[in-house]
């Protein structure tokens, strides 16, 4: 196995196991926690760059929850 296809494999799988996890936390309605993770990704440079549908993902449960405010914020920070 060369090391490019070892390499993009690994970001692979840390970018499933992301999704699964930003999923899992929004179906317990634990947004905060979600949107954490994110600016953790964002903030230390790394491999993975959190998806527009997953920002839509969150933005879709607080305001299935009625949290228009943090709704608003979501939709600023991604401006």
């Amino acid at each position: 196995m060369n090391q490019l296809f070892r390499s993009s494999s690994s970001v692979y799988i840390k970018y499933r196991t992301f999704e699964y996890m930003v999923s899992g936390l929004c179906a317990m309605d634990r947004l905060r926690e979600v949107e954490d993770s994110v600016e953790d990704l964002r903030g230390n440079g790394g491999a993975i760059d959190p998806s527009t549908f997953k920002l839509k993902s969150i933005m879709y449960d607080y305001g299935r929850l009625g949290l228009f405010h943090d709704l608003q914020r979501v939709v600023d920070q991604m401006k």
